[in-house]
């Protein structure tokens, strides 16, 4: 990759690209009523709003909410995960960590797992 150089500054056209090709939001055209949904079965479920469910907050109920909501919209929505985390105002790799994580703490976790089984169907009947 060659620099630009001008007035003494290093200029990479290739990166400016790259950083503007990531920036837009196409191909993230999601379908905003099923997140809307399963956020609505989460939050229901746990007795939050979606507020919560979008916040910062790190307390363990809000955390396996987000988790369950991340796993039902990644393995039941076909949604994308930039798009999953966008409308809980959290990264792409944030999503991928809460459904990883979640698989691995259903197998030993038997409330969260019927945690899961209940909002699962709650969603599956909306």
């Amino acid at each position: 990759m060659n620099p630009i150089i001008f007035a003494g500054l290093e200029y990479y056209p290739q990166l400016a690209f790259r950083k503007k090709a990531l920036n837009t939001t196409k191909g993230l055209n999601a379908d905003l009523e099923v997140l809307k949904k399963v956020a609505e079965s989460v939050c229901e479920y746990y007795k939050i709003s979606i507020e919560e469910l979008r916040s910062k907050f790190r307390a363990r109920e809000l955390v396996d909410a987000r988790a369950i909501y991340a796993y039902i919209c990644r393995n039941y929505t076909g949604e994308k995960v930039m798009a999953i985390g966008r409308f809980i105002n959290k990264n792409h790799a944030t999503i991928i960590h809460h459904s990883t994580r979640f698989e691995f703490l259903m197998k030993y976790n038997k409330e969260l797992k019927s945690d899961f089984e209940s909002i699962l169907n709650d969603f599956k009947s909306k």
